[in-house]
């Protein structure tokens, strides 16, 4: 690590990166526990982990799709930054939808699908936009160091956001005996809107940052 990296443009994201690992991960710890979770307090009752999965898919299958689109896209200097933020902001999106959709339509898995989507195309461009927006803001005989604590603290942030979310899912404890432990949706709905607060910070943070003079030369 190199401390003086932590100050100036690079800082920014450094800061972004940390706040989108705590977004992210507050959803993909819960969002599995919730699924599993009887009806009778808002969730769907799969049990089998591989069904988790498939319905948890669509993010991946749309990282596929807008992960090579969003390298394209960030060709232009600068264009980077908006990525990001638009990642991050799609990101929060998805956050929300899961969060509106289920209190509209609580039965219905398809809402649960469609806000995976949104969150995968976010998630896509702000994994992609998030290096080049390191090589824009780091000195380049630094990139290297510079990229390596940008996964640091990313890293760091995904490490803290489950243990966020399930700070906050503790207060919400509906049912608890026989080693089983349930929560009550609306511990998911505060779990995922703190999510989508990081994102949104998050984006903020992306948006005020400036690339580097001569970008383009680089």
């Amino acid at each position: 690590m190199k401390l003086g990296l932590l100050t100036g443009k690079g800082a920014g994201a450094h800061v972004t990166a940390f706040l989108f690992g705590i977004s992210m991960f507050m959803l993909f710890q819960t969002l599995p526990y919730f699924l599993a979770g009887p009806e009778v307090y808002g969730g769907f009752r799969i049990e089998d982990t591989f069904d988790i999965g498939l319905i948890m898919m669509p993010m991946a299958v749309m990282g596929l799709i807008f992960g090579p689109l969003a390298g394209k896209w960030c060709r232009k200097p600068g264009n980077s930054l908006k990525v990001l933020s638009a990642g991050m902001l799609l990101f929060g999106i998805g956050d929300l939808m899961l969060i509106i959709l289920l209190k509209a339509f609580p039965t219905e898995l398809w809402t649960v699908v469609f806000s995976m989507s949104v969150a995968g195309i976010g998630n896509a461009l702000a994994m992609v936009s998030m290096i080049n927006v390191v090589v824009e803001t780091s000195p380049a005989e630094d990139f290297g160091i510079a990229s390596g604590m940008n996964t640091m603290f990313r890293l760091i942030g995904g490490s803290i956001g489950p243990v966020l979310g399930t700070a906050i899912l503790s207060g919400f404890v509906v049912f608890e005996a026989f080693g089983l432990k349930y929560y009550g949706f609306e511990g998911y709905v505060w779990t995922w809107a703190a999510g989508m607060l990081f994102c949104l910070a998050g984006a903020v943070s992306a948006y005020m940052l400036k690339p580097k003079a001569k970008t383009s030369e680089a």
